[in-house]
């Protein structure tokens, strides 16, 4: 299968116009919870705009060393953190 130079433009034109064109709704994604001793660590491997923040957000367990998925509330959201979940704060060194 071949792609023409004109197609592999359009493409490429297409990504940049979505990554900044489609904003998430606020109120549901307001405030990160994670489990106690975790901070959270920004990831956008991809430079994507426009994500929801739980994609750009992960728990960090310094002490671990490893990541987990955070869990987000907001004021138009239905979630509850799990029991003894803190409301967390990003990472010192958070890569931002």
């Amino acid at each position: 299968m071949k792609i023409s130079a004109a197609t592999l433009l359009l493409l490429s034109s297409s990504v940049n116009i979505i990554k900044g064109v489609f904003p998430l709704p606020q109120w549901y994604e307001d405030d990160a919870y994670c489990a106690p001793g975790s901070c959270l660590l920004y990831k956008n491997p991809l430079g994507l705009y426009g994500m929801p923040k739980s994609a750009l957000y992960k728990c960090y367990d310094e002490k671990a060393g490893n990541t987990s998925e955070a869990v987000w509330t907001g004021s138009k959201s239905d979630v509850e953190p799990p029991n003894g979940w803190t409301k967390t704060e990003k990472c010192q060194d958070s890569g931002e």
